[in-house]
């Protein structure tokens, strides 16, 4: 941003002008929309990432073991941003989708802050396996064991880990 915005200002109508000439945009995202919500991305000090290696999505179909530390992962992690609000670009591409500008959106997120700025489920994919998935579609195979708080080892079931690793 320059001395009184210009350059940010610029850069809007900018978008706005490519976004009204489009036929079908596809919006891609990772761990950066987030950061302005408190939702830790890769490389910042203290991440939760840097802390432990990511768990390869064969070894997580191949071992137990290893599911269960990745569901302890992701619940930590729901825990560490469970008061997290959507940020500015969540809401942002929650209105290109109400206003049928978007195609899709392709997201690495696991935050679930596209879907409370309103994006609709079935407007964006998760790509954090192998091959994207419809996030609802993801929702719908695993079913949560009901957790009694913080620090429960309960592990959610999913039928695409039962059936990738047959």
């Amino acid at each position: 941003m320059t001395a009184g915005g210009r350059r940010t200002d610029e850069g809007r109508r900018e978008l706005a002008r490519l976004l009204s000439k489009a036929r079908a945009v596809t919006v891609f995202t990772g761990a950066g929309i987030s950061t302005e919500c408190g939702v830790p991305d890769y490389r910042s000090p203290g991440s939760p990432w840097r802390v432990h290696r990511p768990i390869g999505f064969k070894d997580y179909l191949a071992d137990p073991a290893q599911r269960a530390e990745a569901w302890r992962r992701k619940f930590a992690m729901d825990d560490l941003y469970a008061g997290a609000r959507p940020g500015r670009g969540h809401r942002a591409v929650a209105r290109w989708a109400g206003q049928g500008l978007l195609h899709s959106v392709v997201t690495q997120n696991i935050d679930g802050l596209h879907q409370a700025a309103g994006l609709p489920a079935t407007a964006s994919s998760n790509c954090m396996a192998t091959a994207p998935m419809p996030i609802a579609s993801l929702a719908a195979r695993v079913t949560r064991s009901p957790r009694s708080g913080s620090g429960s080892s309960a592990m959610p079931r999913c039928r695409c880990a039962t059936a990738a690793a047959s």
